[in-house]
């Protein structure tokens, strides 16, 4: 089962992206994001090298180290969710669960809907967003 620590943690990491992405002096190039469709460029987030490129509603920020990308959409209210696929890739790369599938995590997150733990979100399909934060 899943531990709601870990969606935490997914979370925490999202929103610190989208933080240091929005912040005026992050090295971010906004302006530039419709010019480089398609191409990557480069950012250091939090001591580390993360590569980014445009995508339909966000960017997409990959860490090289870990082959992992979190997705951060152009619609801040986004950045408390997270789709089944994100945490997938979450669990895969900073987990010793490198096994998983979707089918399990699907299997989790109905579970943890169940208990009351997780819901989706109605305006944004395909969308969890956690309920109840770990202590």
């Amino acid at each position: 089962m899943i531990e709601l620590r870990q969606i935490a943690a997914y979370l925490h990491l999202k929103r610190g992206i989208a933080a240091v992405v929005m912040a005026p002096n992050s090295g971010f190039q906004p302006s530039r994001r419709e010019l480089s469709e398609g191409l990557a460029k480069q950012m250091d987030i939090c001591g580390e090298s993360w590569t980014y490129s445009t995508q339909k509603g966000g960017c997409s920020f990959t860490s090289p180290r870990r082959r992992f990308s979190v997705f951060i959409a152009d619609d801040a209210t986004r950045h408390g969710y997270f789709t089944a696929a994100e945490l997938l890739a979450y669990l895969r790369a900073f987990t010793s669960l490198e096994n998983l599938n979707q089918l399990v995590i699907d299997t989790w997150l109905t579970r943890a809907a169940m208990q009351g733990q997780v819901a989706e979100v109605h305006e944004v399909r395909g969308h969890w967003r956690l309920c109840e934060m770990p202590g």
